[in-house]
């Protein structure tokens, strides 16, 4: 983020038993259409919650629609930031662009 805060995505915890009668867990991120910035890497990018919808969030509170249309919209581009990542693979480096916290 280009104010170097956490990048929160939003997700959704569920837990539950299988026909074995194990209990699991899973989590599912949501996601949106890509933003402006992130459009030219991929087509879709995570949910991403502003620090002032955190709370109720984690309490599991629904939102009101205003606010649900606000979360499944694409995070605004110009709190965001791009960066490389170099990464190395079979003794060849590869320039990638990625987002940066």
């Amino acid at each position: 983020m280009k104010d170097n805060s956490l990048m929160h995505c939003a997700a959704i915890c569920e837990g539950w038993q299988s026909k074995d009668g194990d209990s699991r867990e899973g989590i599912i991120l949501l996601t949106t259409t890509a933003n402006v910035l992130l459009a030219p890497l991929y087509n879709k990018m995570p949910v991403l919650l502003h620090q002032r919808e955190l709370d109720s969030w984690l309490q599991g509170e629904r939102p009101i629609l205003q606010e649900l249309n606000r979360i499944i919209s694409p995070y605004p581009s110009e709190l965001m930031q791009v960066g490389q990542c170099v990464t190395q693979h079979s003794n060849q480096s590869k320039v990638r662009t990625f987002p940066s916290s």
